[in-house]
């Protein structure tokens, strides 16, 4: 009897430690310091501990200790390190279901670098698809996008954030914080294009470049070789505008404009005009630099546009309904 047992035990130690990975097989082991073997409702249930190292059909795991059931699932704990072709996977603990082909990632310190879309996202609690590459984070997570240039890198602060590969879709929710060399933004939804095209902000949003901050119902970024190319504001547009005139000293061009939408144009990334229609009102406040003296400016009409050059307001057109006022 303790020879079967032991022929039984030495037969699937075998058939574990076989590291030539099949079609239908997505994990094998290769090593570890210990296992120990349980047949459990008619299913053999297999422990590691110690240096534990799984081959997947693509990459390597490696963790402290690990549960496995062959073909179903497997529980990763400690230091899990998910070594694949396309991405990076490091948490506390790892739960796979390799039927679905789904991983629940939790821990102090969940990464995620996908190399193909030069993704990394970090935070306490991940899902992720090796199906469609799709994943979400919850718990205020940070995405970097771009990583890891950090030229070009924007970064997204949410209580979640969801990302789709196929599509390279991103969407963020709750207290959306967004920041990068162009501008930041804060709003409670987002909804991106991580190849760097377009970026909508909702839910009370508000978008600060330089010393110039817009808001309103909804905000469209557009961009072109990661430069802005254009600002759309959509109802309820408000902006504050800042030029700086001498920034040693202090002395600022400051503007404000209203209307039902606000469009900011950007030529290589500089702006060089702001366009603003439906009840369009201006109020500009020249800085004093020079002359010693303060003057106001107001203006409305059914559109106004501001013509900036090298940042700094050079003249307004008003056209409709124009009216003024100089103080």
């Amino acid at each position: 009897m303790k020879n079967n047992i032991l022929i039984t035990t030495l037969l699937i130690a075998a058939c574990l430690f076989n590291t030539n990975i099949d079609a239908a097989e997505k994990l094998k082991l290769d090593y570890s310091d210990q296992f120990e073997v349980i047949y459990d409702q008619n299913r053999y249930v297999t422990y590691v501990v110690g240096n534990v190292h799984f081959i997947t059909e693509t990459g390597d795991i490696y963790c402290d200790s690990a549960r496995w059931v062959k073909g179903e699932d497997v529980q990763l704990n400690g230091h899990v390190i998910i070594d694949d072709a396309e991405y990076h996977l490091t948490s506390d603990s790892v739960f796979y279901n390799m039927g679905r082909g789904e991983y629940l990632a939790l821990g102090d310190n969940v990464e995620l670098w996908s190399y193909k879309d030069s993704i990394l996202a970090a935070g306490n609690h991940a899902f992720f698809n090796e199906n469609d590459k799709s994943f979400y984070m919850i718990n205020r997570p940070v995405m970097y996008i771009n990583y890891p240039d950090t030229q070009l890198m924007y970064e997204v602060i949410a209580d979640r954030i969801d990302y789709i590969s196929n599509s390279k879709d991103a969407e963020a929710f709750g207290d959306v914080k967004i920041s990068s060399k162009e501008f930041s933004s804060h709003s409670g939804c987002a909804k991106m294009n991580t190849d760097g095209n377009l970026l909508d902000l909702f839910d009370k949003p508000t978008v600060t470049h330089h010393e110039s901050t817009i808001s309103g119902e909804l905000i469209s970024i557009y961009m072109e070789e990661n430069l802005i190319d254009y600002i759309d504001v959509y109802d309820s547009a408000h902006g504050d505008f800042q030029e700086i005139v001498d920034s040693v000293k202090g002395y600022y061009d400051k503007s404000l404009l209203t209307g039902k939408r606000i469009i900011l144009d950007f030529q290589n990334g500089v702006m060089n005009n702001i366009l603003c229609y439906g009840q369009a009102y201006s109020w500009y406040y020249p800085s004093d630099k020079g002359s010693g003296k303060t003057q106001e400016n107001e203006v409305s009409g059914d559109t106004i546009r501001f013509f900036v050059d090298n940042e700094e307001l050079r003249t307004i057109h008003v056209v409709g309904g124009a009216r003024g006022e100089y103080l």
